[in-house]
């Protein structure tokens, strides 16, 4: 993580601001994002910290207090799609400036993810219960159960730098398809389209409250969102030993791995694919727990993802 100070911000250079809560700050010092080929100065983004976080979730808290019925958030996520559709170019220059994707490349993102919102929009109004019939014990011939989906609350969720469009979408729109509330921890990499997807969101409609985007390090934001204690769900798509500390924290096991491929640079991502195994027993336990992707044979396989 490289810090701009102000006399490093070039004047052309506009920061961007993160999504607190529906509001939309700034935090010196900035965060450079560069491109990883030539180092060139992709953008400027704040460092979030452990108070941004705790705002961001009591916002959350509020926000689903506050109804927020199905056909209401199918109208925010089909505009939003429009909008997606719409700045397409502009999300394209934003993911081949700061990450590792040629501008063909990047092309590929903002369709699939307006797709997805419209697939989350169109499911925002199938969510139902079911209702379940007693007989299958005697004395209960003239009795029936029944269930409906309420949403889980407040959803923690971490994005890896590649993807980074498309991965910020899987996990913000079926989210607020199901009535939750997010707050996005995008990687400091590449976070800049995230943070587009954000404003396109809450010009659609978005009520505020319902979505944060927080940029910051692992620890001030990372760490302080994921412990939080009005945090229901975690949704984490990264490294083996970043999804075991990330468990570990929250108390929450990890029941089931499966293999994900992803070209990526040597570090901890590079680890051999894990078994079935716990890594902690539940304390906690978060409501569930689950990991998946898949990517070219030809890279390097990594777990990932608690969600």
């Amino acid at each position: 993580m490289t810090l701009a100070s102000e006399a490093d911000v070039d004047a052309t250079t506009e920061p961007r601001q993160m999504l607190i809560g529906g509001q939309w700050r700034t935090r010196l010092p900035h965060i450079e994002v560069r491109n990883p080929f030539d180092s060139a100065l992709a953008g400027l983004i704040p460092s979030g910290t452990a108070e941004d976080v705790q705002e961001a979730v009591e916002r959350a808290v509020a926000a689903l207090a506050i109804d927020f019925p199905s056909h209401c958030r199918y109208d925010v996520l089909q505009r939003a799609a429009a909008r997606v559709d719409s700045h397409a170019d502009a999300y394209v220059r934003d993911i081949a400036a700061e990450g590792s994707k040629t501008i063909r490349e990047a092309r590929r993102e903002p369709p699939r993810a307006a797709n997805l919102l419209r697939l989350c929009a169109e499911e925002a109004r199938r969510i139902a219960g079911e209702t379940l019939p007693f007989d299958s014990r005697a004395g209960s011939e003239n009795r029936t159960g029944y269930y409906f989906r309420v949403p889980a609350g407040v959803v923690a969720a971490i994005a890896p730098f590649n993807d980074p469009l498309a991965v910020a979408t899987h996990k913000i729109g079926p989210a607020l398809a199901a009535g939750n509330a997010v707050i996005l921890k995008p990687s400091l990499a590449t976070p800049l389209s995230a943070l587009r997807l954000a404003g396109d969101l809450m010009d659609a409609g978005l009520p505020q409250g319902r979505l944060s985007v927080i940029t910051g390090g692992d620890v001030e934001v990372g760490h302080t969102l994921v412990t939080h204690p009005r945090v229901r769900v975690v949704s984490f798509t990264g490294g083996v030993v970043s999804g075991e500390r990330i468990a570990r924290a929250v108390g929450a096991p990890l029941f089931r791995w499966r293999r994900e491929w992803r070209c990526e640079p040597a570090g901890e991502e590079h680890q051999p694919d894990q078994p079935d195994r716990h890594v902690i027993p539940a304390l906690h336990p978060l409501p569930f727990v689950c990991v998946g992707g898949a990517s070219p044979p030809d890279c390097p396989p990594r777990v990932s993802s608690i969600a």
